[in-house]
C-alpha cells in the first residue's frame, strides 16, 4: 500500500513538474532597449524625470524630431547644430534633420541629461 502511494505521489510530482516546465518555457523575445529605438514612429522625445526618453533614436534624412517637456522643471535642448529656448512644462521644440549623421545633444540646464539622434 505504501509503495503504491509513493508511486502515485512520484508520478503526480513528475506530471506537475512537466506541465510547469512546458508552460514556462515559451520563446519570448526581449523588448528592445529604449536607448536604441529604430525609426521612432512618432519621432518625439519626452523629457521626464530628468531624462530624454528615448535617449537615442534613428530617423531618415528629412525627419522632424520633437522634444516635449513633461517635467515640472525647465529644460533646454543644446547641440552643435541646434539649440532650443527654455522649455517649461508641456512646451516643445522641433528640429528637422536634413543631413545624415549622428547628432548628440544635452540639456543646457542639466548637462547630465544626454541623448542622440542618428540620421540615415
Amino acid at each position: 500500500m505504501k509503495k503504491n502511494l509513493l508511486i502515485i505521489m512520484l508520478l503526480t510530482f513528475l506530471f506537475v513538474t512537466l506541465i510547469l516546465i512546458t508552460g514556462c518555457s515559451g520563446t519570448t523575445q526581449a523588448p528592445e532597449s529604449t536607448s536604441e529605438q529604430q525609426n521612432s514612429a512618432s519621432n518625439s522625445i519626452a523629457i521626464e524625470n530628468f531624462v530624454f526618453n528615448p535617449d537615442t533614436i534613428k530617423v531618415p534624412v528629412g525627419t522632424s524630431v520633437e522634444w516635449i517637456n513633461k517635467d515640472s522643471a525647465p529644460h533646454t535642448i543644446k547641440a552643435e547644430k541646434f539649440n532650443s529656448d527654455s522649455l517649461s512644462t508641456n512646451d516643445s521644440f522641433k528640429f528637422t534633420f536634413d543631413s545624415p549623421g549622428t547628432y548628440e545633444y544635452q540639456c543646457g540646464i542639466h548637462p547630465s541629461m544626454k541623448g542622440k539622434i542618428i540620421v540615415q
